[in-house]
């Protein structure tokens, strides 16, 4: 508790699994050319990491084919410098790189930023909070870690 009696709870230490996906994500997308090499990480990028699920955009049809062919490659990666053992499952999707919507859109104006939580992460969150908790409080932890997790890719796209 803190000095006003609010309980103060870290949802990261209730999610452990959760947690170590995202520090893997985001570590991953920092280094995704040594993993795959920068030809291919020209065109390509994870975006999201759930359950065993590593999901990865690509921009055309030949990059994902690259990508296909490198999941012992990724999985070596994942497990060596990052301690993922688990096997993983690669799902490649094409997008088109002049209107990536994944990445927040930036503007000069010192207005806020609207946050986008995805629909898929919250439900991932949902899965892996304690069963003792009533399904509200489950909805409302996982939507508010997916919202946190949002905020933090937009801080450090700044």
């Amino acid at each position: 508790m803190n000095e006003d009696g609010k309980l103060i709870i870290d949802v990261r230490k209730l999610l452990p699994q959760v947690a170590k996906r995202i520090a893997i994500l985001e570590s991953l997308y920092r280094n995704w050319e040594s993993v795959v090499g920068h030809a291919a990480a020209n065109y390509s990028k994870p975006y999201d990491f759930i359950k065993n699920d590593l999901y990865i955009a690509v921009n055309d049809n030949a990059t994902a084919h690259i990508i296909s062919n490198m999941k012992g490659t990724i999985s070596r990666a994942l497990a060596n410098r990052y301690g993922w053992h688990e096997d993983i499952n690669l799902k490649i999707t094409i997008w088109d790189n002049r209107e990536d919507k994944a990445q927040p859109v930036k503007s000069n104006a010192k207005s806020k930023q609207t946050v986008n939580v995805s629909a898929s992460l919250v439900s991932e969150y949902m899965s892996e909070c304690p069963d003792t908790l009533p399904s509200d409080a489950k909805l409302a932890m996982s939507h508010f870690m997916a919202y946190l997790e949002s905020v933090k890719q937009i801080k450090s796209s700044d």
